[in-house]
């Protein structure tokens, strides 16, 4: 049964791919380029200029505005930390942070689409960000997996090694 453990650890292979040095620091460079133009399409967008029915509906909406941006602060300090010192729990970090920016979004497009009878463009321009925040999560997530495979399986492998030296 022992053995068995082992053949099977060997033998079976990792399904996503751990990304290189490299390709991991090209990633942190596209989330840190992201995180710019989203903070800034969003910094445009005038929640003073659009057409409420009431005051807490642009309430609403300008308190999902403050969230994105928050969330986009957050996750510019987990890349800065990344940079500084990669560890797979930032990894996991960021992976959240672009689920949380990509969820915000979503709230904030629905927002505006259903509270302001003018700005369908912004609520379009949120939701085309919104994808791209949760793709870009969806792919990093593939990595974070992997590795995570990747230490379980080495955990395993040396259970194995010491249960067979016994």
């Amino acid at each position: 049964m022992k053995l068995w453990l082992l053949v099977v650890l060997l033998s079976t292979p990792l399904f996503a791919q751990i990304m290189t040095k490299t390709e991991h620091q090209d990633y942190m460079n596209k989330f840190a380029a992201a995180a710019a133009n989203w903070r800034a399409e969003v910094n445009a967008i005038d929640v003073q200029a659009m057409d409420f029915k009431s005051y807490s509906e642009g309430k609403t909406v300008e308190k999902s505005k403050d969230q994105i941006m928050e969330e986009i602060k957050l996750l510019s300090r987990f890349l800065a930390k990344n940079r500084a010192n990669h560890r797979l729990s930032t990894d996991i970090l960021i992976e959240e942070s672009l689920g949380d920016i990509a969820d915000s979004m979503w709230a904030l497009s629905s927002n505006i689409n259903m509270f302001a009878s003018n700005n369908s463009e912004e609520s379009v321009k949120l939701a085309d960000l919104a994808y791209e925040a949760a793709h870009l999560q969806g792919d990093f997530r593939k990595h974070i997996d992997a590795y995570a495979d990747m230490l379980e399986d080495k955990v395993l492998l040396e259970s194995a090694r010491k249960a067979l030296k016994k």
